[in-house]
């Protein structure tokens, strides 16, 4: 299965705020595009289940999170190596 994005416009002239979904939806979102940057490219950063992300005025920003297979194989590597 493939990853799911999130894909959250603003055609307001001020900044919006939105609230993520909850956890049922996947536990972290990561910025991969966002308009307000001058080259158009996140930084990455990780936005918590239910937390909130701020859109610039007629901003756009993408959020991505790991696919459920992809998240299993991830935390099972990290509990494996926290085991060590």
């Amino acid at each position: 299965m493939d990853d799911s994005f999130l894909l959250l416009l603003n055609s307001y002239r001020e900044p919006v705020v939105f609230r993520l979904p909850g956890a049922t939806y996947g536990e972290r979102w990561s910025s991969r595009i966002d308009t307000t940057d001058p080259l158009g490219v996140s930084d990455e950063t990780e936005h918590k289940a239910g937390g909130v992300a701020t859109v610039e005025a007629h901003g756009l920003l993408l959020l991505s999170r790991p696919s459920l297979s992809r998240r299993r194989i991830t935390g099972s590597a990290d509990r494996a190596a926290k085991a060590r």
